[in-house]
């Protein structure tokens, strides 16, 4: 296996003597990159060559695996036994920022230097040193036609395997990934076409920390199959598939998933988002789709459907006094009582039992005709929708306090009567739902999340 490397438009002057051909200010192109280049070869052996190379690496034509980058200046110098094909290369890239994968962005004006060997055993080693106190070492052998890398820096700590036959793995594993900067979205990717395996143990940014990250990748026809995207937050498992079309002009991701939680604040907490809701357990099942890249979406693109079990949590901030006070009178919460359990009166917020409902992404709003909360205090129900990109809101919002019980407490315990108590409660189971439903609060809310308007409607 012999690596061959096309130049195009190759154009400059040759000069023969003392057995030597040189070529000063050679012009040339490689993958559309402009160089220049200094040659000598012996010509009494040809046994050795001595190249100098410098020139520019373009944004688009950067070599597949690298996504979007900025320009690159390049220079380098080779000392080859044409011979036995071994020898040396020294080289030094000095690039404009670039980013990996969609969010590894490196800082502008940084300087890779790279030595490369080729031994007669067919096997090569590399050193790389690129500031902020980070090596990378590799080794390649041609039987295996495999780089063996390892990295090691302040942002990150791991190995790969990258396999240059045509169909061959890439693997990628990561004890840890710190980045400095937020995730952002550097531009449409340009991914080698291969599968890809790629796990990070510790994931942390400036407001994202996650464990155990998974990306699987395999080739489609429309760019790769998403065979597995999965992580771990506290208290939460995120787990998905889908497919990523790369043939798109900004790609495009759909994906199909599940997030399973026991405290759904400690995950948003973990992935840098606020939250009013607190230790509420369940389910968050969706079907998204949006342009962009696996790890940084248009937010405004993001269209499709999710669904909502949660149970035992509260909404920190909402008022709980009208809603104690009811707690407090209804005998359906006897039971807790008995079990000496008051914390729904404690909490605060607005305790609830379940909290369920299906939501549309569209257009950049998001919408709900059935999101229902159910409390010891009172139930409600959400209609309407929320701007993405501003969080403003509209909804129509339906509060039935939960006064069935109180009345037949209230009576027997006036009258001293246990028999007439119970008498008045079959009364009241039967016609409580409609006395419920004879006491609805209608409001409308407005604003934005951050500073929301309510307006009683009723």
């Amino acid at each position: 296996h012999k690596p061959q490397v096309a130049f195009e438009n190759l154009a400059g002057t040759l000069d023969f003597n003392n057995k030597r051909l040189m070529a000063k200010g050679l012009h040339h192109e490689w993958n559309g990159n402009p160089l220049t280049s200094d040659v000598m070869i012996h010509l009494s052996d040809l046994k050795a060559m001595e190249l100098k190379t410098e020139g520019v690496f373009l944004p688009e034509n950067m070599p597949q695996g690298l996504g979007q980058t900025g320009k690159a200046k390049f220079s380098s110098q080779i000392n080859w036994l044409l011979s036995d094909q071994t020898g040396e290369m020294v080289a030094a890239l000095q690039f404009e920022p670039i980013g990996l994968l969609g969010f590894l962005n490196t800082p502008n004006n940084q300087q890779l230097n790279v030595i490369l060997h080729r031994f007669q055993d067919q096997t090569m080693s590399l050193k790389a040193n690129l500031g902020d106190e980070t090596t990378l070492y590799g080794s390649y052998l041609d039987n295996s036609q495999t780089w063996h890398l390892d990295l090691k820096s302040k942002a990150a700590e791991g190995n790969a395997a990258l396999s240059m036959a045509p169909k061959g793995l890439w693997t990628i594993d990561l004890k840890r990934l710190k980045l400095d900067t937020p995730l952002s979205n550097p531009g449409p990717l340009n991914l080698p076409k291969r599968a890809l395996r790629f796990y990070v143990n510790r994931f942390d940014s400036q407001h994202m920390h996650l464990r155990d990250l998974n990306v699987a990748l395999t080739p489609h026809e429309k760019g790769f199959k998403i065979d597995d995207f999965s992580f771990k937050a506290p208290s939460t498992t995120f787990s998905a598939k889908g497919l990523w079309d790369t043939l798109k002009p900004n790609h495009a991701v759909s994906l199909k998933g599940q997030l399973k939680t026991k405290d759904f604040y400690d995950f948003l907490h973990a992935i840098g988002r606020p939250s009013s809701i607190r230790e509420a357990k369940g389910t968050l099942s969706f079907n998204l789709a949006y342009e962009g890249d696996l790890f940084s979406p248009y937010m405004q693109t993001v269209t499709g459907d999710a669904h909502v079990e949660f149970k035992d949590g509260y909404i920190q901030g909402v008022d709980p006094g009208f809603g104690r006070i009811l707690s407090l009178l209804n005998i359906d919460n006897l039971e807790r009582r008995l079990r000496m359990n008051f914390s729904d009166l404690t909490k605060k917020g607005l305790v609830f039992d379940k909290l369920t409902g299906d939501a549309l992404l569209q257009e950049g709003k998001v919408t709900t005709e059935n999101l229902s909360l159910v409390s010891p205090n009172a139930n409600m129900t959400f209609k309407g929708e929320m701007t993405l990109k501003t969080e403003q809101v509209k909804v129509d919002m339906v509060v039935m306090p939960n006064m069935t019980g109180t009345l037949p407490l209230a009576v027997a315990i006036a009258a001293g009567n246990p028999a007439v108590g119970a008498a008045v409660w079959l009364m009241d189971k039967m016609v409580g739902k409609k006395i419920q439903e004879m006491t609805k609060y209608h409001y409308s809310v407005t604003g934005t999340l951050q500073e929301p308007k309510v307006t009683d409607n009723s």
